[in-house]
């Protein structure tokens, strides 16, 4: 008899241990994004400087004169362009944006819209500069 017949690479418990570890560091990743506290929030500058704050927690549609005639819609928690002035329309098509880092732009009215994070400390839903 050979000694390697009785030794195996990776026994049942093994696997029962790596199957237990994987589960662990699942439900930690998940408990930890569904209770963050982190809410996002668009921010909209045009120009390079910022018009609003806008939380993604609440739905309307949102328009500065500052923009160029557009208008952003908040809704299901992301935030999307509704109506531009621009020729080519790219920043209608590119959607909905909810994540954080997301970002929708529009060159020709110099408009950016970018999903941020924030921890929510105060509940402020726009704040205007």
């Amino acid at each position: 008899m050979n000694i390697n017949e009785d030794r195996k690479l990776i026994r049942a418990r093994d696997i029962v241990l790596i199957a237990a570890v994987l589960a662990a560091a699942a439900a930690v990743y998940f408990v930890t994004g569904i209770f963050s506290g982190d809410k996002p929030y668009a921010v909209i500058s045009c120009g390079g400087e910022t018009i609003a704050e806008i939380s993604l927690d609440r739905s309307g549609d949102y328009s500065f004169p500052e923009t160029g005639g557009m208008v952003f819609t908040v809704e299901n928690g992301g935030i999307s362009v509704r109506e531009s002035g621009c020729p080519d329309k790219i920043c209608m098509r590119t959607g909905s944006v909810s994540r954080a880092g997301e970002a929708i732009i529009c060159v020709p009215n110099r408009t950016a819209v970018t999903v941020k994070n924030a921890p929510d400390e105060d509940g402020v839903d726009v704040v205007l500069r």
